[in-house]
């Protein structure tokens, strides 16, 4: 009896090891995929906090800008001028914690004076810093305005 070579002489289907090579990249891929999701949320709630500390200076600069020019929340209570502008937490100013704890708004202030003559001028300038803490780390923003004596002309 004479057997009859059905194959050709190249390989037919796969081997068993070529069948594992592609269930480890396909699992790497999916792997990939899962930690892209986690990134993902990571990135939304870090941009959910920053918009939330945003809301808040927003909040706080209209408050300050709607009070009078000698309101108490518009003093240098250190009176660092300047020079304190960039302080941040218990050495600013003045500082609100948000009611959860994930944002700390400092907001210092300094009465502009006259460069050349040392003269006080009718304007302070007022710093406002945000502290944030997520996950993925504290980030910090500054804002910066000017608020103006309102005087009448006679």
């Amino acid at each position: 009896m004479k057997w009859i070579d059905t194959h050709k002489s190249g390989q037919a289907g796969f081997a068993l090891i070529e069948l594992i090579v592609c269930i480890l990249i396909f699992s790497i891929g999916i792997l990939a995929v899962a930690r892209l999701g986690v990134e993902a949320t990571r990135g939304d709630t870090m941009a959910g906090m920053l918009s939330e500390g945003a809301i808040e200076v927003q909040n706080r600069i209209e408050l300050m800008l709607s009070r009078p020019y000698d309101d108490g929340m518009l003093d240098d209570s250190n009176s660092d001028g300047t020079a304190g502008l960039d302080k941040e937490g218990a050495e600013a100013d003045h500082t609100r914690t948000i009611a959860d704890g994930s944002h700390v708004v400092s907001w210092n202030v300094a009465d502009m004076t006259d460069p050349a003559t040392g003269d006080p001028l009718n304007f302070k300038r007022i710093r406002v810093i945000v502290e944030s803490t997520s996950p993925g780390g504290a980030k910090k923003t500054t804002y910066d305005y000017i608020k103006g004596r309102l005087t009448e002309n006679t």
